[in-house]
């Protein structure tokens, strides 16, 4: 596997882990955490808009709307324009997790870019959207 790649899938797996864990301090499973942080950024979705942007598939997005649906987290409402469509939402439970979701991923944060300084923090954030960029445009 060419270096920079394992790089990558290195810290994607570390990262990974330590969210895990400060999921589970507040209870929840990194998919619940995803879905609540997409809905609290998104406002009223539908499924597929949640599988895009938490790319999770159909089927565990629907499994993770339903269990948060039972928790009290997330309403489901008719889509007046399509009647076969749900529009999904957080009810002030859920947004309330949704704020403790915010607030591991900056603790996370924090604690990830500690060792670094601020200079190299925004140097690897530009870096970071420099190759976004051109993999987009490829």
């Amino acid at each position: 596997m060419p270096e920079i790649f394992r790089h990558f899938q290195g810290f994607r797996k570390a990262l990974a882990s330590a969210f895990k864990q400060s999921c589970r301090s507040i209870n929840l499973d990194m998919r619940q955490a995803a879905v609540l942080k997409a809905l609290a950024d998104l406002g009223s979705s539908s499924a597929v808009d949640l599988c895009q942007a938490t790319l999770l598939d159909p089927a565990t997005v629907n499994r993770t709307v339903a269990q948060s649906v039972v928790r009290g987290w997330i309403k489901q409402v008719k889509d007046p324009e399509d009647r076969r469509c749900c529009r999904l939402s957080l009810t002030a439970l859920g947004a309330e997790q949704a704020r403790l979701v915010l607030r591991q991923y900056r603790l996370l944060e924090r604690k990830t870019f500690r060792p670094f300084s601020v200079e190299e923090r925004r140097r690897f954030s530009r870096d970071l959207e420099r190759l976004t960029s051109y993999l987009k445009a490829s």
